[in-house]
């Protein structure tokens, strides 16, 4: 992604989260120490454009529970910790987006990634949510990876890992809503991975 400059600092750096968000809520928890003079709070909105993380069920208008923010305590607090206080923008990929849509694996028997998709037991292909994460992230906006954005605050709670969203258009987070066929997700998304 091209650079930004804010404050006369480049922010060029964008996060995926794919999974669970320990690593992330540990990394604003810390304190600045000899390897960096920030704490995390301050090194993400130094260095960090935004966020785009595959977590949350949103289609009940931002009300929903998934693995990633609630399957067991670790992951409830984390999630909570990081859409709490994460300083810079995040962008949301909700269960809903790909619980239908299906990456494919290659034909070839040695491809790299047919035997990835084999040794995982997804011969015949499985939810794309992870490569649908990617393809969002890498598009130029939210229209051109064939979504719209509900602009917003999201929270978890961390006791029950359930999600919900405060609608909000100066919101500093998005959820994304399909507006193509099924087809059309799984056709960039073979592409991607052929």
């Amino acid at each position: 992604a091209p650079q930004q400059v804010v404050n006369g600092t480049y922010r060029s750096v964008e996060l995926l989260e794919i999974g669970y968000l320990q690593v992330l809520a540990s990394l604003l928890a810390s304190d600045a120490d000899d390897i960096s003079p920030l704490d995390g709070i301050a090194l993400v909105k130094k260095k960090v454009r935004c966020v785009w993380c595959m977590g949350g069920n949103w289609k009940n208008d931002g009300f929903g529970r998934e693995n990633n923010f609630c399957r067991n305590s670790r992951a409830r607090i984390a999630a909570a910790s990081v859409l709490s206080s994460c300083p810079v923008p995040m962008h949301f990929l909700g269960y809903e987006i790909g619980e239908d849509v299906f990456a494919h694996p290659p034909q070839n028997p040695e491809d790299l990634i047919r035997i990835a998709f084999d040794a995982h037991g997804s011969s015949a292909g499985r939810c794309a949510w992870d490569p649908l994460l990617v393809h969002l992230a890498s598009a130029d906006d939210f229209a051109s990876a064939g979504y719209t954005a509900v602009l917003g605050y999201a929270a978890v709670d961390a006791e029950t890992g359930e999600n919900r969203f405060t609608p909000d258009p100066r919101g500093s987070h998005s959820y994304v809503v399909r507006q193509k066929p099924t087809e059309w997700y799984e056709g960039q998304i073979d592409r991607m991975l052929l």
